[in-house]
């Protein structure tokens, strides 16, 4: 979802910053559209920033070859330094801590804070903006278990159908 969250965002903002701290694998190939098998190998974040950057040069796309550590982790200094800098922070994780980490960020330097996620049948876009009352979008990760990862259990349609929601609630 987060290369059709980005394609999409592209289109009307001047510079994006795109965190990832994985690499393009062979299932990528075919089902994210962004992804060809000459991508294999190397860092998600860089590909696909210099792909969107391709379609949108309007848009500077920074790729950053990171993780979101969890909420109870000391290791978020980059993270921290993109979300002070950045207007507004969108996520869309295969897991469910990292989401409590950015909302704690958000809050603290009054961001507001878009989270996305899909599934095979169904999608999430929640919002929490600065001083409102909002609900805690991280807060249910304290209640269940350590949330692993699902791989592709999305449906492309589904996440196209996100990103312009997304869009829309960031423009």
């Amino acid at each position: 979802m987060g290369g059709n969250v980005l394609s999409s965002l592209a289109k009307y903002f001047g510079e994006i910053v795109l965190v990832d701290d994985d690499i393009v694998g062979n299932e990528n190939v075919g089902y994210q559209e962004f992804f060809s098998a000459k991508d294999v190998g190397f860092e998600k974040a860089n590909v696909l920033a210099r792909k969107i950057e391709e379609l949108h040069p309007q848009t500077k796309v920074y790729g950053v070859k990171a993780r979101v550590p969890n909420f109870d982790e000391e290791d978020g200094a980059v993270i921290d330094k993109i979300v002070r800098w950045a207007d507004i922070v969108v996520t869309a994780f295969d897991t469910i801590y990292p989401r409590l980490t950015l909302q704690m960020l958000c809050s603290k330097y009054s961001k507001p804070f878009v989270d996305a996620g899909v599934g095979t049948n169904d999608l999430t876009v929640k919002t929490w903006l600065p001083n409102s009352d909002y609900s805690c979008i991280g807060c249910y990760a304290l209640f269940i278990g350590k949330s692993r990862r699902v791989v592709y259990a999305s449906n492309p349609a589904t996440s196209r159908i996100a990103s312009s929601i997304i869009t829309q609630i960031c423009l």
